[in-house]
């Protein structure tokens, strides 16, 4: 047996041919007469032709490919809107309200537009007069409602409304507004979501929404539609206004104060505002400014208690008791000396407590706030004693009058 250890690579035949076929043998042409083209055109041009073919190939199989998946997206579309009205025309026939959307949906899904207006899709099938005057009838019931302050019963009433025509964009907007002032804020966000859905370019009701989610203390989603509303019309107070509570409330003070700038220049003398400014600028130690601003805010609304607030602590800030003192005791008129007081031990009047006036003061306020505690709770006691009275003469067939009539309501509510 060979070694193979011992074998020279250069003495292989195999490998000397393979060398040599591959590096030894010199390139050469065969001969052509002169008006044939040589070996390099003819597979230039065969390069040429045989591209030209695979690029017409593969547009044609583009093209067929593209023209049925088209076809297949065309009918798919076609199936999927006709589920969808079928769906819906099974809601109307049955009178059924759409179901309220959920709190944590998307952006995106808000964007989803349910049938907008007053009449579905397809009004000539699916449109019934009847129940819409019934609930055209029903939204004015409630509106008036509404007006009347009775804010429980328009509630129900715009709830009927949409029970009998889901489609009413108002009446969910109206509810929705009626339970923000009824403080229900997750059916309030319900309600305006399922407006939003319908008129989402609207940005009264994207700041209504933004209002919603801003009581309830979401704030990143809050500032969202708040911003939304102010993309679709830049010049939208309420929103802008909106804005910087919300950059306040995440202490983006640089946000709060430009958003602030831009709503002032639109409303330059609302007291909110003024407000907001004041405080911005006492965060800066401007105590002086702030105060002068608070000035000019008392101006515009001398009914507003918090500016007295807000003012007597911009006062005691500057050691200014006797001016502390004054706007406390205006602020006492508008509220109560409970609600003074309370105000009173916030660190802002921390120095003036330590002044001979400011602890007369707080002697003085600190009766007259338990004077008015002990008169409330003497009205409480005799409003829980009357209907017992009442119904003790009742009972016993006495011929005992009342000092005062009560009503069965409020018999109802206010027995212990």
């Amino acid at each position: 047996m060979a070694k193979t250890k011992d074998r020279d690579p250069e003495s292989d035949p195999h490998r000397k041919a393979d060398r040599g076929s591959l590096y030894d043998l010199k390139p050469h042409r065969t001969r052509f007469a002169a008006n044939q083209p040589d070996e390099g055109e003819r597979w230039q041009a065969l390069r040429h032709t045989v591209g030209h073919r695979m690029l017409v190939s593969n547009i044609r199989t583009f093209v067929i490919s593209a023209v049925v998946m088209t076809g297949f997206l065309i009918l798919a579309t076609y199936v999927a809107d006709r589920i969808w009205r079928f769906k819906e025309q099974r809601h109307v026939s049955r009178g059924e309200a759409p179901a309220p959307a959920a709190d944590n949906r998307s952006i995106s899904s808000r964007e989803t537009a349910s049938p907008p207006g007053l009449t579905p899709t397809n009004p000539a099938t699916e449109l019934d007069p009847e129940k819409l005057r019934k609930a055209i009838f029903l939204t004015r019931s409630a509106e008036a409602l509404e007006k009347a302050g009775d804010l429980k019963e328009a509630a129900g009433r715009y709830q009927e409304a949409l029970k009998v025509w889901p489609y009413l964009v108002d009446a969910w907007a109206q509810l929705g507004r009626v339970y923000l002032q009824l403080q229900d804020f997750d059916n309030a966000a319900r309600a305006l979501e399922r407006a939003v859905e319908s008129d989402p370019s609207n940005p009264a009701l994207l700041n209504d929404l933004g209002v919603a989610y801003l009581y309830r203390n979401h704030i990143p989603m809050a500032a969202e539609f708040f911003r939304a509303a102010v993309d679709i019309s830049p010049d939208y107070a309420p929103a802008l206004f909106n804005l910087v509570l919300c950059s306040l409330a995440t202490e983006d003070i640089e946000t709060a104060r430009e958003q602030l700038e831009a709503y002032l220049r639109i409303r330059p003398d609302d007291p909110r505002a003024l407000k907001e400014k004041a405080y911005l600028l006492a965060r800066e130690g401007k105590y002086r400014e702030a105060l002068a601003i608070l000035q000019k805010a008392i101006i515009h609304n001398p009914e507003w208690a918090p500016l007295y607030f807000d003012a007597a602590a911009a006062a005691a800030l500057l050691g200014s008791t006797e001016d502390a003192v004054a706007y406390l005791e205006k602020a006492e008129l508008l509220t109560t000396p409970r609600e003074v007081y309370r105000v009173y031990l916030q660190p802002a009047f921390q120095q003036i407590r330590l002044t001979e006036l400011g602890q007369l003061f707080e002697k003085e306020l600190a009766e007259r706030a338990r004077s008015v505690l002990a008169a409330k709770e003497m009205s409480r006691v005799e409003q829980a004693v009357l209907p017992i009275v009442s119904s003790e003469s009742r009972s016993g067939g006495t011929a005992t009058t009342a000092s005062r009539t009560v009503s069965p309501t409020n018999e109802q509510h206010k027995q212990p």
